[in-house]
């Protein structure tokens, strides 16, 4: 009877240590995907700054070329 209860016990303690584990794992992956989705938010953002920067520079010429021509 005391062995079962034992068991019982250590098969209870067992569990609980995977749940919190699992738990942590969750918690770590969730932290990765808010990183990758900053970093996708970041580069997206730079993305804009870039074309931003490709339509004033190319604005910039026609007004050269205009000024030439």
């Amino acid at each position: 009877m005391l062995k079962k209860f034992v068991l019982v016990t250590k098969s209870i303690v067992l569990v609980t240590k995977l749940i919190a584990l699992v738990t942590k794992l969750i918690a770590l992956v969730t932290k990765l995907i808010a990183l990758v989705t900053k970093s996708i938010v970041l580069v997206t953002k730079s993305i804009v700054l870039v074309t931003k920067l490709i339509v004033l520079v190319t604005k910039l010429i026609a007004l050269v070329t205009k000024m030439i021509f």
